[in-house]
């Protein structure tokens, strides 16, 4: 009976130090960029990086490409919040690929500033309505915000777990 005792405090020793050597894990290197526990989270400047990366883009078609539908005043924002959401024919390429590619980088301003994957979906979406009221003279259009928000958002979590691989 004795035997038993000491065999069960053994075995329950044995299988309590793995649960404590699973809650003490330390990262395997000092240089763990995407580790959500050493990572402070910076939403403002998330939110600073999504904006300026509207204007960048909107100052370069503007004055660089001299586009038409970067010429915007306060009118035609106004016009864009009253006039409400539209069903667009852009070219393919432009709403699947070059969407998502801006909803993406959206998405990784929040997620390189700590934020986790539910955290930075808004950041796509915000960035994109931002985009359609107030960067385009065009009424805003529906589709380029579903495109921009859930391509930017799948396509964002991609590159942010490749970045990671690379990085950690």
């Amino acid at each position: 009976m004795k035997l038993q005792h000491i065999a069960l405090v053994c075995l329950l020793a044995l299988s309590a130090g793995n649960v404590t050597a699973q809650m003490l894990h330390r990262p395997d290197s000092m240089y763990t960029f995407t580790d959500p526990r050493l990572q402070k989270k910076h939403p403002w400047r998330a939110a600073a990086e999504t904006f300026g990366m509207n204007v960048g883009v909107w100052a370069f078609d503007r004055y660089v490409m001299n586009e038409d539908f970067a010429k915007i005043s306060i009118g035609s924002i106004r016009r864009n919040i009253k006039h409400g959401f539209v069903w667009d024919n852009d070219q393919f390429s432009t709403n699947l690929f070059a969407h998502p590619y801006h909803g993406n980088l959206y998405f990784n301003a929040a997620r390189s500033n700590g934020l986790t994957f539910w955290e930075s979906a808004p950041y796509a979406f915000a960035g994109s309505l931002m985009w359609e009221i107030a960067a385009e003279v065009e009424p805003p259009a529906i589709n380029d915000l579903m495109a921009t928000t859930l391509g930017g958002i799948a396509l964002g979590e991609v590159t942010h777990r490749m970045s990671s691989l690379v990085l950690d």
